[in-house]
């Protein structure tokens, strides 16, 4: 999933669908919690994948220097996966939380 960008013209539209789907993980994984697995219906519903195995794949993140965070020292930093970001407003939320955009580095080719 790519970061939502809230300058940009479906801003709204692409918000509530980022929000939809994260509220349907969180209802699903309160259920695995609470000792509940997915109904039948749910997994009959569900594609199937085979010849399946575990992958890693890249997501955005922020990379940069960060301050005032409140689990690391300040330092380098490779955020968990960038959610939203919104330059204009200064702004940016990854998977764990809110952080303030200060100077963006220096744009390099090659």
């Amino acid at each position: 999933m790519t970061p939502s960008d809230c300058d940009g013209p479906s801003a709204a539209a692409d918000l509530r669908a980022l929000a939809a789907v994260h509220a349907a993980l969180a209802r699903d994984l309160r259920r695995l919690a609470a000792g509940t697995a997915p109904s039948p219906a749910a997994l009959a519903a569900a594609p199937v994948v085979s010849h399946w195995r575990v992958g890693i794949r890249p997501v955005p993140a922020l990379i940069g220097l960060v301050d005032g965070h409140p689990l690391l020292p300040r330092g380098p930093l490779t955020s968990s996966e960038l959610i939203v970001l919104d330059r204009s407003r200064g702004f940016a939320r990854t998977l764990s939380r809110w952080y303030v955009l200060g100077t963006a580095a220096e744009h390099r080719d090659g």
